[in-house]
Formats: C-alpha cells, structure tokens, sequence
C-alpha cells in the first residue's frame, strides 16, 4: 500500500498537482505512518528513490524555497500548495496598514504579489474528465482518526521490536 501511494504521489508531481502532494506527503509523515521504518525499509528502492525526491519539494525549510522553486518553473496546469501562500499572506498582515498615518503602500504591493501568484495558476485549467465510478470509490473510502492509525501502524510494528518480529 506505502508503494501505491508512493505511485500516486509521482503522478500528482507529473500533474503538478502540489497540493493534493501535500497532503500525501503530509500522511508519510504523520507519526503512524513514520514510525513504520520496517516497512519503509522494505520498499523497493525505485520507490524509495521517489519518496527522497518528492519530500524535499515541500519541505517547510527555508521558508519553502524548494517548493516556491519547482512551482515557479513548472508550465500550467498547476494546483499549487495553498498552504504556503496563506502562511506568506498571514506574515505580511502582522505588518502596520499604516505608517506615519498613511496607506502602507509596501504592504499592499506584497498582498498583491502573493494574490497574483495564486491567479496566475488558475489561467488553465486541467482537461480531465470526471470517472464516475473513480468519484463514488474515493468519496466512500474508508477514514481513521490518528488514534486508531496509531494502533494499527503499533499491530503492523510493535514497538522495539526487531525485523525477526514482524511479518
């Protein structure tokens, strides 16, 4: 299954899809998933190889350089990470709306310029054409709270446990 995902999210890299790469990225890293280094060993190394690849991509480090570098060259379509524009947005309002009693100008130009990399990604739009069944497969599938992810990822791998213990 960690191979699947792996799969998926070199497809969404091929897509440019950074935000739904996120998410998946985001999932192998969560702690249930993390924890797992048996099974992540286990991995083909093609596979490995991709994961090493796509997680520096939307590594936070360096106020996400990496990613605003893949993003800023990549040819649309593209569904960006939004998380790193809102974080941008949200540190620039910590800014005064005024100076010495007038408009700060400054800050309004760096609204605008984060805005206006987010429209730019919306000019075209992906030719895809909605599966049905795919649609109605991925709304019903199943969910977990971190809780309960936990337990299964502690089943799967029991804690200090060595590769002779686990199946």
């Amino acid at each position: 299954t960690m191979s699947k995902f792996v799969s998926i999210a070199v497809h969404l890299r091929s897509f440019n899809n950074f935000n739904t790469l996120m998410a998946v990225i985001a999932g192998f890293n969560g702690a249930a998933i993390h924890r797992l280094q048996f099974t992540r060993n286990n991995l083909p190394e093609a596979t490995k190889q991709h994961l090493v690849e796509l997680e520096p991509i939307l590594s936070s480090d360096h106020a996400y350089q990496g990613y605003r570098e893949v993003v800023g060259s990549c040819d649309p379509p593209c569904l960006p990470y939004l998380g790193v524009y809102l974080t941008d947005l949200t540190f620039i309002d910590e800014n005064p709306d005024s100076v010495d009693g007038m408009i700060n100008f400054s800050k309004r130009k760096m609204i605008y310029t984060v805005v206006s990399k987010i429209q730019q990604y919306q000019q075209l739009a992906y030719n895809l054409q909605p599966v049905h069944q795919m649609v109605q497969y991925l709304s019903n599938l199943p969910f977990a709270e971190d809780m309960e992810l936990y337990r299964i990822s502690l089943l799967r791998e029991p804690r200090n446990a060595d590769r002779s213990m686990i199946a």
